[in-house]
């Protein structure tokens, strides 16, 4: 970084916190001599976007007393390789970005990660979620949805290993909120809906004017049953089933 940042650094959490994320949240927090100000702050509830919201406002009502420019987050079954925290700030600053998260893979065999194209105003219109086979062959570590070759999409990302600017006006209008609804089909069957508040925050930035961006820069592992990796190409899905056979625009060729 230019600049040494202020930094809050949040954990929320509900039950158990993954040993080896507590050790990757604090060895952050330890690490204060890269950082004019770093303050680490873990929140718990069973209500997940009300736990991101009261860091989030703990953060802003702090922010010019502290003198906050950053806001990163870590969740509790997220483990990040050691500084992860100004790998992310770096690529912050070298991608003028507004965000950027850490591609991380949902705890399941198949390799799709929490990463995805969708549609910048329809909060349940989902294109695709990149997999950990389409992100190992990425001709880049850090991209946005241009960089993917959707500039008309949103680039939807993962709030388990994240940081922001937070010096942009738009830090004051967002929230983080879970969306569902129940939806009928044409065959007369019910189906259930979500809009998780990780994508959503992701549209809500763009919609601020906000530069969204993921990263496979840190290495992380997702726990579940066990660690499911960010690096390396694995699992059984080679390309999610909502992109119907359709490769990255930016793989083609």
């Amino acid at each position: 970084m230019s600049k040494q940042p202020g930094l809050f650094l949040a954990m929320p959490h509900y039950g158990p916190i993954e040993a080896e994320a507590a050790k990757m949240f604090w060895c952050a927090s330890a690490d204060a001599d890269r950082c004019e100000r770093l303050d680490a702050v873990n929140y718990s509830s069973s209500l997940l976007a009300l736990a991101f919201n009261t860091l989030w406002c703990m953060a802003l009502n702090l922010r010019e007393e502290r003198g906050y420019t950053h806001f990163a987050m870590l969740h509790a079954d997220i483990v990040p390789e050691p500084n992860w925290v100004h790998t992310l700030l770096e690529e912050l600053e070298a991608h003028k970005a507004d965000v950027v998260s850490a591609v991380i893979p949902i705890k399941n065999t198949a390799g799709v990660t929490s990463t995805a194209l969708g549609d910048p105003y329809d909060t349940f219109k989902i294109d695709r979620r990149l997999t950990m086979h389409e992100v190992d062959a990425l001709p880049f570590d850090t991209f946005d949805a241009d960089a993917l070759g959707y500039p008309e999409r949103a680039l939807l990302i993962n709030t388990g290993c994240w940081v922001c600017d937070f010096r942009k006006p738009w830090v004051e209008h967002v929230r983080f909120t879970i969306a569902d609804r129940i939806k009928k089909g044409d065959d007369g069957v019910f189906s259930p809906c979500v809009s998780p508040e990780d994508w959503d925050f992701s549209r809500q930035v763009r919609a601020c004017g906000g530069r969204v961006f993921a990263t496979r820069k840190v290495k992380a592992r997702h726990f579940g049953p066990h660690g499911y990796p960010n690096y390396s190409a694995w699992g059984t899905a080679q390309m999610d089933h909502l992109a119907a056979g359709e490769p990255l625009r930016c793989l083609k060729g």
